[in-house]
């Protein structure tokens, strides 16, 4: 077995827990972390071998100046409201890493399924500092990949610190990194009413620490729910900041939705090349265009798509949940 500890935040899953953890097998411990689940999940994490902790959530509180704040820096109320509690993930994962017996850690939450060669891993730990691999954050109705990244979760914890309240990363020094070819996370996120706390969770950390990914994160937040006025307004203010030329590529792709949808199309077709530009070979530009064309051209687009997307399709082994 691989001398790494899975670190699992949970809050009610007990329902997931059995196909996790048998993706876990070749690890040689898994912590579970339980924010004072309702149901039985530390139960069915301890008959299934995890080492459980019961502890709440780390929150900070907002305040009527941080309402005030935020309307006066961008024009609008927020979703969160004075005396919110508001999660505090980079507290809540520092916390958790050092309860890990092992140096190496995979973080992994309960809606991700991990497939991975665990030779191949074993032979990069030797040499590196953090392993990345293939994440597929979500699927097309059909159940191929339709959103797909590089990101990093395993890695040494004596090396790194974990940096960002939500949709946060491992960040450190002079790291050696690898990539792990045969290594993938899919994500199956189910919506749940809980998650109507995401949203307030990315404006107040935006708000207080201005980082460029939680940026990106808040603008897609706004687009998700059909908030245009705001989503383009905070993916402007991204793409005058730093960022990878794939979040720049879907931040025009989104812009130039919202504009095409309250019939600004000049305005979406520049953004739209801007997004091609980046991104040549990715088939999402042309997805998008495709989809703001008339019958004709959008066959066009759509067949330029699909040979994009032949050009980049992944060994298909990759692909796989066992």
């Amino acid at each position: 077995m691989l001398p790494i500890t899975a670190c699992v935040a949970c809050y009610n899953e007990e329902s997931r827990l059995p196909e996790l953890f048998a993706h876990l097998k070749d690890v040689n411990e898994i912590l579970v972390v339980d924010h004072l689940s309702t149901d039985k999940t530390s139960e069915v994490a301890a008959q299934l071998g995890a080492r459980v902790v019961r502890k709440p959530n780390f929150t900070e509180e907002a305040t009527q100046a941080d309402v005030d704040e935020f309307k006066r820096r961008y024009g609008f109320l927020p979703s969160f409201k004075a005396r919110d509690c508001i999660l505090n993930g980079e507290k809540d994962m520092n916390d958790m890493f050092p309860m890990a017996k092992n140096d190496w850690i995979i973080y992994i939450d309960a809606d991700e399924i991990l497939s991975w060669d665990p030779s191949e891993v074993s032979e990069l730990m030797k040499n590196n500092d953090l392993i990345s691999c293939l994440f597929i954050h979500n699927r097309n109705p059909d159940s191929t990949p339709n959103e797909s990244f590089p990101c990093t979760k395993l890695f040494r914890k004596d090396r790194v610190w974990f940096r960002g309240e939500i949709h946060g990363a491992v960040i450190g020094f002079n790291l050696r990194v690898a990539y792990a070819k045969k290594m993938v996370i899919n994500h199956y996120q189910v919506e749940r009413t809980y998650r109507s706390t995401y949203l307030p969770v990315l404006e107040y950390y935006y708000f207080k620490t201005q980082g460029t990914k939680m940026n990106w994160y808040l603008a897609r937040e706004y687009y998700n729910r059909f908030q245009r006025d705001h989503c383009i307004q905070f993916f402007k203010m991204f793409l005058n900041c730093d960022g990878t030329p794939i979040d720049r590529s879907v931040a025009y792709i989104m812009m130039a939705s919202c504009e095409w949808e309250v019939g600004r199309d000049d305005k979406a077709y520049e953004y739209i090349f801007q997004a091609m530009k980046l991104a040549p070979h990715s088939p999402d530009p042309f997805i998008a265009i495709a989809k703001m064309s008339t019958r004709g051209k959008s066959k066009v687009w759509n067949r330029i798509a699909e040979f994009v997307k032949k050009e980049i399709t992944p060994d298909p082994a990759l692909d796989k949940d066992d």
